[in-house]
C-alpha cells in the first residue's frame, strides 16, 4: 500500500511537467534514482487510463459490517443484499472511495472500505496492464491542508527505496463537487475576524456534513431499513464520537426508522464540526480571506506512481 504521508516528501526530483487535460488537472513528478530506469512517459499513459477508462468493481459489505464494532450492526449473515457493483470512470471510483473511507481526527467513520482496495487493485491491473512497470494508485481528499478530516483509498505496492519513480498527481472532482462553499461576498460582510473564520468554518461544516450525509438519501436509506439503514446509522455514531461538544445519544431520536429527521441530525454534527475548524483554522492562518483561499471540497488528488 502507498504511504500517502511520504508522497509529498520524494527527494532528487529531476524535473517537473505540468499539463492538462479535458477531464482532470495533471502535475507529473519524475524522480530520478540509481536504481534500474525506466521511460518517464509510462506514468502519462497511466494517467491517460485512470481518466479516460471505466470499470466495474465488485465488492461485498461482508467484511466492512463484520468489522465495524458497535451495537448498531447485526451478524453479517442477517442481511441481505451484501454484494455490491459500482461501475464508472476508474478516477471517480478511486475518487469516491477516497471520500467514502474518511476520517475524522483519526477516527475511521466507516468500515465500508475493508477489502474495496484489494477488490478495485484486479479490475484497475486489467485497465493498465499495457503499461510497463508496476504502477500504485492514492486518493486523497482533505478540506484544506492538514485539516482534521482526511479521506484515503491506495491501491498497489509502495515502490522500493531504490527504485526509479514516475509520480503524476491528477485533480478529480470529488462527490462534495456540487455542494456550496463559502464565497468571499458574504465574508467581506464579516464584523470581525473571529466572526470571519466562524463564517468559514461554518460553511464548511455544513458543506461537508451535507456533503457526506446528503439529508434526503440518508433519511430514505433509513426509513427503508435493512443494512443500508444500520450503514447510515453507523456513520453517524462514528462522526459523533470523533467530535468534541456531540455524542451518539444526541442524534438517536433523529435517527430512528419512525422518527427520521437527517436535516437536524446534519445540523448538530456540522454545529461540532465548526467549533473545530473554527480553532483549527485561526491556528493555520492569519486571515480568514487566507483560510478561504484554502478551503477545496470539490476536488479529490489522485497520486500516480510507476516504476
Amino acid at each position: 500500500m502507498i504511504d500517502t504521508r511520504a508522497i509529498s516528501t520524494v527527494l532528487d526530483v529531476a524535473f517537473c511537467l505540468l499539463f492538462v487535460t479535458a477531464a482532470v488537472g495533471v502535475v507529473g513528478m519524475y524522480v530520478a534514482s540509481d536504481g534500474k530506469t525506466h521511460d518517464t512517459r509510462t506514468a502519462d499513459h497511466a494517467v491517460e487510463i485512470i481518466g479516460s477508462t471505466t470499470v466495474s468493481v465488485e465488492y461485498s459489505l461482508e467484511d466492512g459490517v463484520d468489522a465495524a464494532a458497535g451495537h448498531v450492526f447485526d451478524d453479517p449473515s442477517e442481511y441481505d443484499g451484501l454484494e455490491r457493483t459500482i461501475h464508472g470512470p476508474v478516477a471517480g471510483v478511486l475518487a469516491d472511495g477516497a471520500v467514502t473511507n474518511l476520517s475524522v481526527n483519526e477516527h475511521r467513520i466507516t468500515h465500508e472500505t475493508v477489502g474495496y482496495d484489494d477488490a478495485i487493485e484486479g479490475p484497475l491491473a486489467n485497465e493498465l496492464h499495457a503499461v510497463p512497470g508496476q504502477t500504485a494508485v492514492a486518493a486523497v481528499w482533505m478540506p484544506y491542508p492538514d485539516a482534521p478530516l482526511e479521506g484515503t483509498l491506495s491501491v498497489g505496492e509502495t515502490p522500493p527505496t531504490d527504485a526509479d519513480v514516475s509520480t503524476v498527481r491528477l485533480t478529480v472532482p470529488s462527490s462534495f463537487a456540487s455542494t456550496p462553499v463559502p464565497d468571499r461576498v458574504n465574508l467581506s460582510a464579516a464584523p470581525s475576524q473571529r466572526a470571519g473564520f466562524e463564517w468559514v468554518a461554518s460553511n464548511t461544516s455544513d458543506a461537508i456534513v451535507e456533503g457526506y450525509f446528503p439529508a434526503e438519501e440518508t433519511a430514505l436509506a433509513i426509513e427503508r431499513g435493512g443494512v443500508d439503514a444500520d450503514r447510515t446509522v453507523y456513520r453517524y455514531e462514528r462522526f459523533a464520537n470523533a467530535l468534541d461538544g456531540i455524542e451518539p445519544r444526541h442524534l438517536e431520536d433523529h435517527l430512528e426508522q419512525s422518527t427520521t429527521n437527517t436535516t437536524e441530525a446534519n445540523a448538530l454534527l456540522a454545529d461540532a464540526l465548526t467549533e473545530q475548524l473554527v480553532i483549527d483554522l485561526e491556528a493555520q492562518y492569519d486571515t480568514p480571506e487566507a483560510a478561504l483561499e484554502e478551503i477545496s471540497i470539490g476536488d479529490v488528488t489522485l497520486v500516480v506512481q510507476v516504476w
